[in-house]
């Protein structure tokens, strides 16, 4: 199943669903392609200015394999929300390598905007990981598919990246995307 992703960098923030179906719709350039990756099928890049690709594989008819690979020497993060650019009440996998060279990938309940809000917890995960090649870093994960997974319409998405390790804020960049499944637009 071929997703099809598009960032928000052109639309206000808030924008309606309607407003980003129809963009999808007038974009199509936005689609994913294949990924330079050799453990994914699919990549989108989200950030040319920060290097944000997403990378995704379906594994099986129950999980897909994730990756987000960034320009950073801090964390990278991708979150899922229900209201378009809204952090606070969504979940997220932060990740990042310490500079002991050792690799911290979580997934977190983010309830307010600060650091205080930011509670280890939410979905499951497995086979978690993270590995820096130059000043390229790439979290990766399987999540399963669960009953509440929306493949045939839209799902808001955050993206964040933070020159530290750590559960800081992020001072870098962050922004918004919305993945859809092309099953979308045929129903």
């Amino acid at each position: 199943m071929l997703l099809f992703v598009w960032w928000t960098d052109g639309l206000p923030f808030g924008a309606s669903n309607l407003d980003r179906r129809r963009l999808a719709q007038a974009d199509v350039s936005s689609a994913c392609t294949a990924s330079s990756l050799e453990s994914y099928e699919f990549s989108c890049l989200i950030s040319e200015e920060h290097g944000v690709i997403l990378h995704y594989t379906f594994t099986s008819a129950e999980s897909i394999k994730i990756g987000i690979q960034a320009n950073t020497s801090g964390y990278a993060a991708l979150g899922w929300t229900e209201t378009a650019d809204e952090m606070i009440g969504s979940e997220a996998v932060i990740g990042w390598i310490d500079s002991e060279s050792v690799a911290s990938v979580n997934t977190y309940v983010l309830t307010a905007k600060s650091s205080s809000g930011i509670e280890e917890g939410g979905f499951e995960i497995t086979n978690a990981s993270a590995s820096r090649s130059d000043n390229v870093l790439l979290v990766e994960w399987t999540r399963p598919l669960t009953t509440d997974a929306n493949l045939e319409g839209s799902q808001n998405m955050l993206w964040s990246l933070s020159s530290e390790t750590g559960l800081l804020y992020h001072d870098i960049a962050r922004g918004e995307l919305c993945v859809v499944s092309l099953a979308y637009f045929w129903q």
